[in-house]
């Protein structure tokens, strides 16, 4: 059997997953209710606690045992990383679904403003985007409640970005860790001399 290479081993990742998609048998509610409990975290205290990145005392650096130490913790938090990002994001697209549902309502009553207004001054115009989007700026109602609603947006975006910067973070302090603990090993190699050099 050949070398798998890396774009075998994504091949066989998508296959694994398409295998196990919601829509199969095998993923069913009770795999669901697992994951569920598996994956449910208090964020706000492992966001406290993985947001200060590892720090390592320099002495340690060149202890290829206390290197293993860190790099196996290190794994670890990027999982916790990773379940803090994906809870994240989940948060940020449930919002996009109350953002839209918002600005509906928001477009229907400032339509209805405009066209009342259009009926009182007697103008025969039609309604434009522009006008519902000057109505919502300028009415002190709807610009607040588009003002908080965007505010919210914002929020919620930057928290996912945050997240995923952590999550990057994590998995950068891995590789770094693994690498080190190459070079220490690689370092304290012995050579042993070949039959030709004795």
């Amino acid at each position: 059997m050949g070398k798998v290479t890396k774009a075998d081993r994504e091949k066989m990742v998508v296959k694994d997953a398409e295998a196990t998609a919601p829509d199969s048998p095998s993923f069913n509610d009770e795999v669901l209710t697992f994951f569920r409990k598996e994956l449910d975290i208090d964020i706000i205290a492992e966001y406290r606690r993985l947001k200060r990145v590892g720090k390592i005392p320099a002495d340690k650096l060149t202890d290829r045992m206390e290197l293993i130490g860190f790099l196996n913790t290190a794994a670890e938090e990027v999982r916790a990383t990773n379940l803090i990002y994906l809870k994240a994001r989940t948060v940020r697209e449930h919002f996009r679904i109350d953002f839209d549902r918002t600005m509906r309502d928001l477009n229907r009553r400032a339509t209805e403003k405009v066209s009342a207004w259009l009926e009182t001054s007697g103008t025969k115009k039609q309604i434009t985007i522009d006008m519902v989007k000057q109505e919502i700026a300028s009415d002190p109602e709807l610009s607040q409640e588009y003002t908080a609603l965007v505010s919210r947006q914002e929020e919620l975006r930057t928290i996912r970005d945050d997240c995923a910067l952590l999550l990057k973070e994590w998995a950068d302090r891995k590789w770094t860790l693994r690498a080190q603990a190459d070079l220490v090993k690689a370092e304290r190699e012995v050579k042993l001399p070949s039959r030709e050099e004795s």
